[in-house]
């Protein structure tokens, strides 16, 4: 009984790491984004 609880908490914890890693992952791109997009709306304006 209790290592089957323990199983399911170990499950949910490493779902919630994968999805908490997966949030890093986005936020990290979404700034590199962020970060090369007023770089290139400048170049479409130059050109």
């Amino acid at each position: 009984m209790f290592f089957a609880a323990g199983n399911v908490l170990h499950a949910t914890w490493q779902r919630r790491a994968h999805e908490l890693r997966e949030w890093v992952i986005a936020a990290r791109t979404a700034d590199q984004l962020r970060s090369t997009l007023p770089e290139t709306s400048y170049f479409a304006g130059v050109s």
